[in-house]
């Protein structure tokens, strides 16, 4: 797993919430999710510092935390890529999955790692950085 260090915006948020996800900067398509909103929609970007073990210098992420009526989402680039992570149980702070992918947040920490690929132990650990 390869983490990103950039991640395009989310579009506007109305009656219809539209993401437009899109890859690395030379990426020539665009994926598109469309999610009928009833109800307020509460949009969050929060930028942190990752790194791991074989890293020098901490590459920066921004994550788009989502909170829907009925859910609540992360973005989180991946591999050059916007990931979405969809909120699920956890004992203690924020857990979002995405397939075998994990990001959890417990205050100012996140850890994004694959559950197939050495699970906790291999994560990239994210501070967040307060501008």
């Amino acid at each position: 797993m390869r983490i990103a260090t950039e991640m395009k915006t989310i579009g506007g948020l109305a009656a219809l919430l539209t993401l437009v996800l899109s890859g690395s900067a030379a990426a020539q398509t665009a994926e598109e999710i469309t999610i009928q909103v009833t109800g307020p929609v509460d949009r969050q970007e929060i930028t942190y510092a990752c790194q791991d073990d074989q890293m020098e210098t901490p590459a920066r992420i921004t994550v788009d935390y989502i909170n829907l009526p009925n859910g609540n989402l992360a973005i989180v680039p991946v591999a050059g890529r916007p990931t979405v992570f969809a909120l699920t149980l956890a004992n203690s702070g924020s857990k979002y999955v995405s397939k075998s992918l994990v990001w959890w947040t417990r205050g100012n920490r996140g850890d994004l790692y694959d559950e197939l690929r050495g699970g906790v132990e291999e994560a990239y650990v994210c501070r967040v950085v307060k501008d």
